[in-house]
């Protein structure tokens, strides 16, 4: 961690991590970058046991734990509107 908690690198999207506070855990799908210096990413966890679909949450970066480094890889699509 940098100064003020701020992480040295970012957080790679399609990673896997847990928030230390709450224990919420998934894929990193999202990231924002504030102009006072927060960076925030959004997590989204997997369905569950049975089968329903969870929301994503938002957290700050210095409360995020990465459990696995880019375990989900997405394949992007190139183009004027590729998302």
């Amino acid at each position: 961690m940098g100064i003020f908690g701020r992480r040295e690198e970012p957080i790679k999207l399609g990673s896997k991590a847990r928030d230390k506070i709450t224990g919420f855990a998934g894929i990193v799908t999202g990231r924002a970058s504030f102009l006072t210096g927060c960076d925030r990413y959004d997590v989204q966890p997997m369905i569950d046991d049975k089968g329903d679909y969870k929301e994503s949450r938002w957290f700050d970066a210095n409360r995020l734990e990465v459990l696995e480094d880019a375990a989900v890889k997405v394949e992007t699509v190139s183009g004027p509107a590729p998302g």
